[in-house]
């Protein structure tokens, strides 16, 4: 009873655990991945469109180019040299 039990459970958890694409509105398929947010160990899925990955991924890019912009000066003395 007890390992019919587990095995139950275990399939169960498996079979939410499934990262397959989505249809999305627009009829394009969605990306999906199951991540941890930061302080948690409890993984949650997000699923974005070819078209959102995208747009994330330009606006991360755009992120660090102004990060390298900000800090190319600080190895720079007191004057400046």
């Amino acid at each position: 009873m007890k390992s019919t039990l587990a095995l139950t459970f275990a399939l169960a958890l498996s079979s939410c655990a499934s990262t397959s694409p989505e249809p999305v509105a627009d009829g394009s398929r969605a990306a999906c991945s199951r991540d941890a947010p930061i302080g948690s160990t409890i993984a949650v899925a997000r699923c974005r469109s070819a078209e959102q990955a995208k747009e994330d991924r330009q606006e991360a890019e755009s992120v660090a180019s102004g990060i390298r912009r900000s800090t190319a000066g600080a190895h720079a003395g007191p004057n400046g040299q």
